[in-house]
């Protein structure tokens, strides 16, 4: 099960000053330089490929954040992780999968889930990959922005379906 199993941590610290951020005085907008943004947390993964071809793999990570600002704050979760698979059905085609979730942006927590049907053509020079795409969004997102830093602009999503195909051509 084991097979090829890797592992990685990553600790980060990262500091932004003088960010451009748009202060809205109900007049217009004005940008401005001011802009204050810290973080820093610890990130963890795990990747393993079995000897059937199956891929999975496990992500955590954790920040911490600084701002002067509710709208870069809302952006940032305290929490975040995600698991996801590859599964081969043939020589050409794969099922994946993938669940992502973080908690504390913009007051709610985030769960989203992705299902990828991929078929590869394989041509002379390059190869064509067809796919099927089902995503199911989270129920409701806040959404902070820069007009006002005291009343959060706030935009729902209630649990929304969605299928998508895409079709993407690599030339080599």
């Amino acid at each position: 099960m084991f097979d090829q199993l890797q592992a990685d941590v990553k600790i980060f610290y990262e500091d932004y000053s003088d960010l451009i951020s748009e202060a809205f005085n109900y007049v217009d907008f004005e940008l401005t330089n001011n802009g204050e943004l810290k973080t820093q947390g610890i990130e963890f993964g795990l990747h393993n490929s079995t000897e059937r071809g199956i891929e999975w793999g496990a992500s955590y990570t954790y920040m911490d954040t600084d701002s002067d600002t509710p709208f870069e704050l809302s952006l940032r979760p305290d929490h975040s992780g995600s698991l996801w698979a590859i599964l081969p059905l043939g020589p050409n085609t794969s099922l994946s999968g993938v669940y992502f979730g973080a908690t504390n942006v913009a007051e709610g927590s985030y769960d989203r889930f992705d299902f990828t049907l991929t078929h590869r053509i394989k041509m002379d020079r390059g190869h064509l990959d067809l796919q099927a795409n089902y995503r199911r969004y989270p129920n409701g997102i806040n959404a902070y922005t820069e007009i006002s830093s005291i009343t959060p602009n706030i935009a729902l999503v209630d649990g929304q379906d969605r299928l998508f195909f895409t079709a993407s051509l690599s030339f080599f």
